[in-house]
């Protein structure tokens, strides 16, 4: 995604668009604001890539507006994903649970760590932000701890890409710097760090077996007596 963004700002008219893109939110003024929530809410519905709308957050809006945008729209997506998934998908949510043995056990691990789990695949990108929504939703984690392990999990990582998108803007002006810099390198090394950390964290905890498969109890051996001699 980094060498994309890199050719990207070199390859495409970025600051046309840009200067097209800032007239559009002027000229809807503060339905701008509502309009990018419900589109990145309704995005997340439909496994639209949001992390684009993220960065264009930050080009449209800089880094503070339009990380509550972003984390609103992205939580109002999450929510309606889950709900969907637990009271109107639940039997065919839970059947691709079970089809998929990485999904089951994944299932089973959420069951067993709770919160916590939920934070953790938050901020791993192994699993598709969209698709979490759902699979969260057919497991048996409650609403209220998943909420609160996806708000904080998230915003971290989300405020990092409105800022991209934000000193990207910047950049094509000519405005960077150095302070900018700086503060982009250490937030790019800090991310790598943490999903190499988070990625030996669940990799570290202990597999929870499915809820659906049950081992059986093996009966302590006995020796048999040896016959007098």
């Amino acid at each position: 995604m980094v060498a994309a963004l890199v050719a990207a700002f070199f390859l495409l008219p970025l600051e046309d668009w840009v200067g097209t893109l800032e007239a559009f939110i002027e000229g809807l003024g503060r339905w701008a604001y509502v309009g990018f929530v419900a589109a990145y809410a309704l995005g997340t519905l439909v496994f639209f890539p949001v992390a684009l709308l993220t960065l264009v957050a930050g080009l449209a809006f800089g880094t503070w507006v339009g990380f509550a945008l972003t984390m609103a729209g992205a939580m109002l997506g999450a929510t309606g994903a889950f709900l969907i998934s637990r009271h109107v998908l639940r039997g065919k949510a839970r059947e691709m649970l079970r089809i998929h043995p990485k999904l089951e056990n994944l299932d089973a691990d959420i069951e067993k760590h709770g919160w916590k789990y939920v934070g953790l695949i938050r901020m791993s990108p192994i699993i598709p932000f969209c698709l979490q929504n759902y699979v969260f939703g057919a497991s048996k984690v409650g609403f209220w701890p998943y909420f609160g392990a996806s708000f904080l999990a998230m915003a971290p990582g989300t405020l990092l890409h409105v800022y991209l998108g934000a000193i990207g803007k910047a950049y094509l002006r000519g405005e960077m710097t150095l302070w900018q810099w700086a503060l982009t390198g250490v937030g790019i090394v800090a991310s790598v760090v943490l999903s190499i950390f988070i990625a030996r964290r669940m990799k570290a905890a202990p597999p929870a077996r499915p809820s659906g498969r049950s081992s059986r109890a093996r009966a302590p051996r006995t020796r048999r007596a040896s016959p007098p001699r």
